[in-house]
């Protein structure tokens, strides 16, 4: 027996050494029902009634699920909430068309677990598959039914994405309860909507996004021997592996832990998912799919760099969503538009553009046109431009009136008769100017800037020299 013990002490020892000390959370590989039942000390004997109570076509769904419980789990859950979660899994799966498509080794991985990553646990099986198992049960496929699903049940459950939500990985009720949640937050909400109606699901992310930094957690959905993905309440008219993260997914480096893009998995793979925002939990097992992303997008060359532009409130720092139209030196008189995105969007979503590497990027908001263009150097393979503007968007009869004030100003800093009491007509500026005085004074001031008219002063400002009439 000594011989035994020194020998196990040993393996772990070696095992403990051989941990990379940035993943101190490594999980063995293997693992056995009779460890968690070691594991869950004095709560062993409610693992070991739900063992005993569930019916024996069950088990084997039972038996994988406390198999690999994480330890906290093993010693707090008790076999009604265990039992109830792995009865109800087993009636969707035979309520749904693809049902018996689903092998047993993806409907126990990713339809049966009870959580994804570190949020609260809580029975929210039952509830999420009353509300939502009618919305698909017409659907032909998981991938369809997923897409229906990430349509509907955000709206239903009135919850939104915000930085303002309480943690990020919240669990359902929080989220429900708050109307908002993080991508983390939605992600668990949609992948435990796509379990309770048997649409194996897990969650999938990245620790950092390479070149821009924050982290992101999506979802991706199993349909017929394939994996897809898509955002969680942001479901594309496109379909699934299609999001406003292709492009910097397909930069993510399977070399680098905090650039891979990692999936969880409820069975041990000896791979860990790194949760940034918990990093205490009890570790989670995660599947390393990188390589599935960083062929997403084939349009993004080497030379090929990408211009992120956000718009914000100079009071509040809110983002603001406004169109942004794009130019660079090295194109044609075509503009590039697109939109930058308000609260309601994850901060890393943001107007994209795809500027040539080396480009001098000139970047206009259309519905401001009191606020100077912003000129930037695209020297690095991704560069995030944030433009502040002094108040919300105008609306589009103020708009209208201000650019046509613009284009008045731009014909009348280029005409010859400018100064000799000669002035082209200001439509619509009296009632502009009574409304938006300081947005018309700016838009006048950037005008004047870039006319031909101010350059023959250029020498004199230079020189803090002043003329009165024709003095030389």
């Amino acid at each position: 027996m000594p011989t035994c013990r020194c020998i196990v002490l040993a393996l772990l020892l070696v095992v403990t050494c051989q941990r990379d000390a940035s993943a101190h959370d490594a999980l063995p590989a293997t693992r056995t029902v009779e460890q968690t039942l070691i594991d869950a000390g004095e709560n062993r004997a409610e693992l070991e009634r739900a063992l005993r109570e569930i019916e024996d076509a069950f088990r084997p769904g039972m038996t994988f699920l406390i198999t690999y419980m994480p330890p906290t789990d093993a010693a707090t859950l008790d076999a009604d909430f265990l039992l109830t979660n792995v009865r109800q899994a087993y009636e969707a799966r035979a309520r749904v068309p693809w049902g018996d498509r689903v092998p047993d080794e993806i409907f126990f991985n990713d339809v049966l677990p009870y959580a994804s990553v570190s949020e609260p646990r809580e029975a929210w099986r039952e509830s999420l598959m009353e509300q939502f198992l009618e919305h698909v049960t017409e659907c032909a496929t998981p991938a369809e039914a997923a897409q229906r699903l990430n349509r509907v049940i955000f709206p239903a459950l009135g919850v939104r994405y915000s930085t303002k939500r309480a943690r990020a990985d919240q669990s359902p009720s929080e989220s429900i309860a708050q109307g908002m949640a993080s991508c983390t937050g939605l992600s668990i909400l949609l992948t435990n909507g796509c379990r309770a109606t048997c649409i194996p699901a897990r969650l999938a992310g990245i620790p950092e996004w390479p070149h821009k930094g924050g982290n992101h957690t999506w979802v991706e959905v199993w349909s017929d021997g394939t994996w897809y993905f898509t955002g969680a309440a942001e479901p594309s008219d496109q379909g699934l592996n299609h999001a406003w993260f292709n492009g910097d997914a397909a930069r993510a480096d399977v070399n680098s832990r905090a650039h891979s893009i990692y999936a969880t998995s409820w069975q041990h793979t000896g791979v860990t998912m790194p949760m940034v925002w918990a990093a205490d939990a009890d570790p989670v097992p995660a599947v390393n799919v990188t390589s599935r992303y960083t062929g997403q997008d084939e349009t993004t060359a080497d030379d090929t760099a990408q211009c992120y532009v956000r718009v914000v409130h100079a009071e509040t720092g809110a983002r603001i969503a406004t169109t942004v139209h794009l130019t660079y030196d090295m194109m044609d008189s075509a503009v590039l538009a697109d939109r930058s995105r308000d609260e309601t969007f994850d901060l890393n979503d943001m107007a994209t553009f795809d500027v040539p590497l080396g480009a001098a990027a000139t970047i206009i908001l259309p519905d401001y046109p009191d606020v100077l263009s912003t000129t930037v150097s695209i020297d690095t393979p991704t560069r995030t431009v944030t433009i502040t503007v002094p108040r919300e968007p105008d609306d589009a009869e103020t708009v209208q009136a201000l650019q046509r004030i613009a284009s008045d100003l731009r014909g009348a800093f280029h005409n010859e008769l400018w100064g000799t009491g000669v002035r082209p007509p200001f439509q619509g500026a009296e009632h502009v100017l009574n409304t938006h005085e300081d947005a018309v004074r700016a838009l006048v001031w950037s005008e004047y800037q870039s006319a031909p008219i101010h350059f023959p002063f250029h020498k004199d400002f230079n020189a803090d020299r002043v003329r009165i009439g024709h003095a030389q």
